[in-house]
């Protein structure tokens, strides 16, 4: 089925906000290699010992950085396009 659907060019846009609530829905998109794009926002704070977000090791994957911005606040946003497939 994921198969069909990834053959399918009606180019489908899902947009996915990762949080520590659905983070094992997101390393099922990752490992499903369904992830096209990666929005990610760096923010200048330490707060604890954090949240390890990925919990094991991911299919080996490779993204190139298409677009990084800087805000005055400090923060980071940097996009990453997933290169072709690997096998």
């Amino acid at each position: 089925m994921l198969d069909e659907w990834r053959k399918d060019n009606t180019n489908i846009c899902y947009l996915a906000e990762a949080t520590p609530d659905n983070s094992d829905y997101i390393n099922g998109l990752l490992r499903m290699r369904v992830v096209d794009e990666i929005i990610l926002y760096t923010v200048p704070f330490i707060s604890g010992t954090g949240r390890h977000f990925f919990k094991s090791a991911l299919p080996e994957a490779r993204w190139t950085l298409s677009s990084q911005k800087s805000y005055s606040n400090g923060v980071y946003r940097s996009i990453y396009t997933r290169m072709e497939t690997m096998k």
